[in-house]
Formats: C-alpha cells, structure tokens, sequence
C-alpha cells in the first residue's frame, strides 16, 4: 500500500442557544377554553376573570400568544364543542386547524374553602392531541392575588424561568441541559459518521497537504445542521472536504433547554494526517 490515509476527528462542543418560537421558529398560538368547573361552586365572574389572567400571562411568555373564549367562542359553538372544555381529540386537532392554535389549554377550577380556589391547568398539542404539560396553583379570589398566580401558573405550564428570557436573542448562549444527539448516540456517532462518509481530496493528497479543519456549525430545533463555518484551516481543500461532509449529515435530535428545542451551536476540529505505504489512497472508511 503505497498510502494509508487516517482521519480523526475530535469534537469540543460549544453550546449556544437562540429563541424557541413556535412551530418552525414562529409564535406559539395557544386556545384557551372555557374554565370547568364540575361542581359550578366558583361565580362565573371569576372564571372569567381566570381565563383574561391566563390568556395575558401566556401571552406575555417569550414565544406564546394565548387567546380567550371571546377569541374562539363562536368558531366553537358552530362546531359544538363541549363549553366545559372537554373535548375529544379529533376534536382539538379540528380546533387547532380553525384557529391556528398550536396548543389547547384546558383548565379547571375547584373551589377549596370560602377564601381559596385551586387551578389546574393542561396543555395539549394540537397535531398530537397529547398532553404536554400539566401544573396547578392555590389562590385566593382577590383580584391582585389571582393574577399573581395566573402568571406563575403560565410559567409552568410553559417551564419559563428567567434564564428563558434571556433565549429571546439570537446570538448563541455558551450551555444548554440536553446536547444534540446523533442517530440516538453522542458526538462519537457523528464522528464514526463523519469517518464513514468523508472523502479526502485526491489533490490533498498528492500535494502533501494535511492538517486540522475547525469547523462550526449550528443544530437546529428542526434537527438540521446548518450554517456550517470554518474557523481555521491549513488549505481551502481540506476546508471544502469539511464543508461537504457535514452539508450531508442527516437529521439530528436537537438540544434542550427548559424542556424546549433549542438551536445549538458546535464546533468541531476535523484532523487529516497521512501515513505513507503502497497502492490506492482510501479514506479511514475504505472510500477511494
């Protein structure tokens, strides 16, 4: 073998994050109905108090626009659907396709003493009729309080934290709880994956050039790679091996923070060495 061409690849993952919008980058749109109460113990006044609370607490979260009954009352008594808010899946997918909501939000009420009520709320996904997240809260009836803990119900439901508010930009944060998996493994699936497909220029090699590629590229919350990077490179060749590779990587699991797809920045030093030997040049992979 005339030649034995050895590629490593070392992966030091810089984690950043950009805003978690809605569907696609978007707003979230969240349907509210109307607030059931199964012992009809808590005056309607206040259930509707609730609902306005909700709807501005949700629509106030980086992301999320709630709307009301008033928003969606006559879209759904023209379909029939239950005024409890108890509604089948078919027809909460029906109720997402209508409004454009991407989320439901079913909330109950139940009144605890003369002075406290408690609200339990749960949030379902339109396109999977699922329950996302559910959290309940103590109250009393007074005004100031209810919306108070309107706000902290909203907030987790939607697992916003402080830390979340600062998504709202889109440069990239350095830290995210879940890193982007490959093909259900690590960066070690992406680098056997890289191994296995990358080609080592023949002009590379026949011009004696190696050395390491640092490229960066973001993870999507589509689980896309893109905006792919190079940083440092000792020749454009090597440099273009790089870029192709990684143009081709299939679908990642994307990064989460809070719970939320998030995009995630990466960067990884591509390392090309040659050994020499006889007969055809192959990549690590056996690829000619």
């Amino acid at each position: 073998m005339r030649r034995a061409i050895f590629i490593f690849l070392f992966f030091t993952l810089l984690c950043n994050m950009a805003l978690y919008g809605g569907r696609h980058g978007e707003t979230k749109r969240v349907a509210i109905l109307d607030i059931i109460d199964r012992e009809n113990a808590v005056a309607d006044g206040v259930k509707m108090l609730i609902s306005g609370k909700l709807s501005f607490a949700i629509t106030n979260i980086p992301g999320y626009e709630g709307y009301d009954r008033v928003d969606i009352a006559a879209i759904m008594d023209e379909q029939k659907f239950q005024r409890t808010g108890l509604v089948d899946d078919s027809q909460i997918k029906q109720l997402g396709i209508m409004t454009g909501a991407d989320y439901v939000l079913v909330t109950e009420v139940a009144k605890l003493d003369d002075r406290e009520i408690v609200i339990a709320s749960k949030i379902l996904d339109v396109e999977s009729a699922k329950i996302e997240n559910a959290a309940d809260v103590r109250t009393s009836v007074d005004v100031n309080t209810m919306e108070a803990k309107c706000r902290e119900l909203a907030k987790k439901l939607f697992r916003w934290t402080p830390a979340a508010e600062s998504i709202k930009s889109d440069i990239p944060f350095v830290s995210v709880e879940q890193m982007p998996m490959f093909q259900g493994g690590d960066a070690n699936a992406f680098l056997r994956w890289v191994n296995k497909n990358v080609i080592y220029p023949q002009a590379a090699i026949e011009n004696n050039i190696y050395g390491r590629v640092t490229v960066k590229f973001v993870i999507r919350k589509d689980g896309s790679l893109t905006d792919i990077e190079i940083l440092g490179s000792p020749d454009k060749i090597l440099s273009d091996a790089a870029i192709e590779v990684l143009g081709r990587s299939p679908e990642w699991e994307p990064g989460r923070q809070n719970g939320l797809a998030v995009d995630v920045q990466l960067t990884m030093p591509v390392v090309f060495k040659l050994t020499g030997g006889d007969g055809d040049a192959k990549n690590a992979s056996g690829k000619r």
